[in-house]
């Protein structure tokens, strides 16, 4: 009975939205929203987030009420700043850093983990906009905070978060305006274990300035030379300018992308071989007549041994060429590491190895080459956990550029029927991917076809459309899988795919036959609905394939169609009413007023421009001398 007055509830939503959709296109010529309709938006939705519990959402909201409000009442702007910046620092007190997980539905293992936004940096970046020099102080205590927070959880045994993240993430919102105060910030993160996000700041800041990056390298390696390895690890990539760090796992290895042009530093690299050779060396010998590692699976954390001997057959590879005595110096660490370690450890750390650069005179091996050497690899491996993970991760990244029969094959080969199922998914999405970014939008729509999963089926109409756009000004085959993946959905469970997808379809809908919007949008809302917690703002598909003992995540596919705030922007340009009908409509009162105020800054926006169109333009000064 339950169900069935829920399914009632979703059709009378799903109607009443439909309507006011069509009632607006009926009155597309008539005025949908001014400044002074806005501004009352605005202060809506600030009187419901007064009685939000958490304290997160609460900021969400203020501080883009502030913004919204400054341009008309910079007073009550600023004390909206203040009271979020207040609310924020409370909230972080309490919690921390926080984080949300993707959940398997095969495994209990830790999943792919996402760090939500920081409120007090929420506050800062918003303030930034309107007033920058109030923004530092309100950044330089948040650091202060953090610090304090850290000494804290230390001072209890209980280190929860590394606060090294929440000091990064503080310091990359002052990048932009104060690269001074960011680098002093990120240098207090250098007291706390290294952050995994460490490198990738060190790149950004070597794009605006690469003395100060390389400044701030050696003061991260002068920190972590006696620290543990994975700390000492995360800095392994900038001095040869790689994009992955060297001996780390996969997954936990990235190292952030070099700027274009980015010159390796020889001077860099000497000394971070140095500090990895003598930290190396004392974790040896403190290991010297103990127990051997216990991390024996990718379900353990690397051993030091495993990070030892992993990090010193890539540099074998990348960084003996250029010293002759690296070999000599390093030979005993990595007999001695080697001796510690199991087959399956050696095997672990010898497949995450850097490969040694290949020749200039010699061409890049073939694929059909890597193909067989990981095949027989996996051959080896009798447990079925390891020899689907090594196949994965040995060939997935070449899978877009291979035949249909060779992906079918190498999918034969894999003992788990599901992650077989799973990986034929993935491989078609990147081989209609590549179709598609190749111009070759009949292939696109076949192979997108195969996918199963619905959400990448609905991103993958989105870069079918932006072919067939290109080639010909119409998107027939794009229309015909945005249909396929539409029906699809109507005959699957209520879930966050299900959901996204809708709101994915309503973006392509959208700019390809809008008339379609009436129906899918109020859907879309419908079924976020019915998934409480969901975030229908990530504008990203998360790709992930689901053993019984691992997870295999593939690079995240960006899609900003998939931001529900960016679709009911695009159908307000023409029908206010309707978008304002659905963000109305959301159950989740912190998403329903964020989707709100998404609107109330469009109108905004609209009318400041129309304003200024209408003011006559002013006579240019003086004239030409006669």
């Amino acid at each position: 009975m339950l169900l069935s007055c829920r399914k009632l509830t979703a059709a009378v939503v799903i109607l009443s939205l439909a309507s006011t959709f069509s009632a607006a296109r009926a009155q597309r010529n008539a005025p949908a929203c001014d400044a002074e309709r806005a501004l009352q938006l605005v202060r809506e939705q600030l009187a419901e987030a007064k009685a939000f519990a958490n304290g997160a959402k609460r900021v969400d909201v203020l501080a883009r009420a502030a913004d919204l409000l400054w341009p008309s009442d910079e007073t009550q702007a600023r004390a909206l700043f203040a009271e979020a910046f207040e609310v924020a620092s409370a909230h972080y007190r309490e919690h921390g850093q926080e984080t949300a997980v993707r959940k398997s539905a095969r495994n209990d293992l830790p999943g792919l983990t996402y760090m939500l936004p920081d409120p007090r940096v929420v506050v800062i970046r918003a303030l930034a906009r309107r007033d920058p020099a109030w923004a530092q102080k309100l950044s330089v205590r948040a650091a202060e905070e953090t610090r304090q927070r850290a000494a804290t959880v230390k001072k209890a045994g209980n280190w929860g978060n590394n606060p090294a993240e929440s000091l990064l993430t503080v310091a990359r919102s002052l990048e932009s305006s104060d690269l001074g105060l960011s680098l002093s910030v990120a240098r207090e993160s250098l007291r706390h274990p290294a952050s995994r996000s460490l490198s990738e700041f060190i790149y950004d800041v070597a794009r605006k300035d690469r003395a100060a990056a390389d400044a701030l390298y050696l003061d991260a390696l002068r920190a972590y030379s006696s620290a543990d390895l994975a700390s000492l690890l995360q800095l392994s990539g900038y001095p040869f300018g790689l994009s992955l760090n060297l001996g780390l796992r996969n997954g936990y290895n990235a190292a952030g992308m070099p700027p274009r042009e980015f010159a390796p530093s020889a001077d860099l690299q000497r000394r971070f071989v140095g500090a990895f050779l003598l930290l190396a060396q004392r974790k040896l010998e403190a290991a010297a007549g103990q127990p051997p590692p216990q991390s024996d699976s990718y379900q353990q954390p690397p051993s030091d041994a495993e990070l030892i001997y992993g990090t010193i057959v890539s540099l074998e590879n990348l960084y003996a060429p250029s010293d002759r005595s690296f070999v000599a110096r390093a030979a005993p660490l990595k007999q001695a590491a080697g001796a510690m370690l199991s087959d399956s450890g050696l095997r672990r750390a010898e497949a995450g190895a850097r490969p040694a650069p290949a020749p200039r005179t010699e061409p890049t091996p073939e694929p059909s080459t890597v193909f067989d050497n990981v095949l027989a690899r996996a051959e080896r491996i009798k447990d079925p956990e390891p020899h689907d993970r090594t196949i994965l991760m040995g060939l997935f990244h070449l899978l877009g550029g291979e035949s249909p029969e060779r992906i079918e094959a190498v999918a034969a080969r894999l003992m788990d029927e599901e992650v077989r199922g799973q990986f034929l998914g993935g491989a078609y999405f990147e081989k209609s991917l590549r179709a598609s970014k190749e111009g070759r939008p009949e292939e696109a729509e076949r192979f997108a076809e195969k996918v199963t999963s619905l959400e990448q089926r609905a991103g993958l109409t989105l870069e079918l459309a932006e072919a067939e756009l290109k080639q010909s000004g119409t998107a027939p085959l794009a229309l015909a899988l945005a249909e396929s993946v539409y029906k699809s959905a109507q005959g699957v469970p209520e879930s966050e795919e299900k959901a996204r997808a809708l709101v994915g379809l309503t973006h392509v809908y959208w700019r390809l036959d809008s008339s379609r919007v009436a129906q899918v949008l109020p859907e879309a809302v419908a079924a976020i609905n019915r998934v409480p917690e969901m975030d229908p703002t990530r504008p990203f598909i998360t790709r992930a394939i689901d053993g019984r003992k691992f997870n295999f995540y593939a690079p995240p596919y960006l899609s900003p169609g998939f931001n529900l705030e960016t679709v009911l922007r695009e159908v307000a340009v023409q029908d206010f009413e309707a978008a304002l009908a659905a963000a109305s409509s959301l159950n989740d009162k912190h998403l329903r007023a964020l989707a709100i105020l998404s609107l109330a800054s469009k109108c905004l926006e609209d009318a400041a421009e129309t304003e200024q169109l209408s003011k006559p333009k002013r006579p240019a000064r003086g004239g030409r001398k006669q």
